[in-house]
C-alpha cells in the first residue's frame, strides 16, 4: 500500500477507496483488501494532510478524557471517563492490527458514551456538582 500512497502523497485517493485502488484483489468480490491497519488506510485514502488531522482528532479526544479524568472529583464520573479513555487506548490499539475505523458499532457507542460524560461534565461544573444525571 505504501507504493499507492507515493504516487499521490499529499490527499491521497480518497475515501473509502483503497478497495478499488488495491492491486491486491479478493477472489469471489473481485474488490481490494482493505490495509492491515487504520493508520495505513488512512494515509493512502487521506494522504498525510488527512493523516495529520486524524492523528490530532484522536489525540485530542485522548487528552481531553485524561484530562478530565484527573481533574474530577466525582468518583463515578472519574471511573467513566477511566473507562472511555482505556477504551480508547484498546480502539487504538486495534487500529494498530486491523480496521477498527470500519467497526461502526463500536464507535456509535463509544461517542455515544463520551458525549453524554461530557455533558454529564458540563452539568457537574455548571451545577456545582449538584446535577450529576447518574
Amino acid at each position: 500500500m505504501l507504493f499507492l500512497w507515493k504516487e499521490k502523497p499529499w490527499l491521497g485517493y480518497g475515501l473509502n477507496s483503497t478497495i478499488f485502488i488495491n492491486p491486491k484483489k479478493e477472489k469471489e468480490k473481485g474488490l481490494g483488501y482493505l490495509p492491515h491497519n487504520d493508520f495505513l488506510r488512512y494515509l493512502v485514502e487521506t494522504g498525510l494532510v488527512g493523516l495529520i488531522f486524524y492523528l490530532n482528532f484522536i489525540l485530542i479526544t485522548a487528552s481531553t478524557l485524561f484530562q478530565y479524568y484527573r481533574q474530577l472529583k466525582d468518583d463515578k464520573l472519574k471511573h467513566l471517563f477511566y473507562t472511555l479513555f482505556i477504551n480508547w487506548v484498546a480502539w487504538q490499539v486495534g487500529s494498530l492490527a486491523g480496521n477498527m475505523i470500519s467497526g461502526t458499532a463500536f464507535l456509535f457507542y463509544f461517542w455515544a458514551i463520551t458525549g453524554f460524560a461530557l455533558k454529564a461534565r458540563k452539568n457537574m461544573t455548571i451545577d456545582g456538582l449538584n446535577n450529576v444525571p447518574f
